[in-house]
């Protein structure tokens, strides 16, 4: 496909998701600076994970499945920012990794706080390399039956 080829069919579908710690069932202090539903998005046959970070300035870097994000767009008014993730894989758990650097006054005294963690995300969704065609999915600004399927997604 040429580079001003046009985008094979968008599609998406919301994802309720959980931030564990690595590799455990407990649930990480990083589960609450994400915004909850994720999006997962079909273009041009690749799957790619779209997520919010809200403390957008203290999380500096995250990776999920192998891949490292690519910044779709920053609020700092509101210090949230949403990237896109190439995935192979999001459904149950699929690990991730985040850098957290702090350096402000908490609670009115100096902190500093410069760490890198590995992170399992939990999807509650379903999806393996074939979901597309299976699941009800929403094309932008349009519902898509399960009838219309074989027809968007070959």
């Amino acid at each position: 496909m040429g580079k001003n080829a046009p985008l094979r069919s968008l599609y998406f579908d919301e994802l309720n998701f959980e931030v564990l710690k690595y590799k455990t069932n407990d649930t990480s202090m990083a589960n609450d600076y994400f915004e909850k539903p994720a999006k997962l998005i079909e273009k041009d046959g690749k799957k790619v994970l779209q997520i919010t970070v809200n403390h957008s300035h203290w999380i500096t870097g995250m990776s999920i499945d192998g891949s490292k994000e690519k910044i779709i767009s920053k609020d700092a008014s509101k210090d949230m920012r949403t990237s896109e993730f190439v995935v192979n894989k999001a459904s149950g758990k699929v690990n991730g990794t985040i850098a957290v650097y702090i350096n402000e006054p908490v609670n009115g005294k100096p902190f500093k706080y410069d760490h890198h963690y590995n992170i399992t995300f939990k999807f509650d969704e379903i999806f393996d390399k074939d979901s597309l065609r299976f699941h009800h999915l929403k094309k932008i600004g349009q519902k898509v039956s399960r009838k219309h399927l074989p027809l968007f997604c070959t």
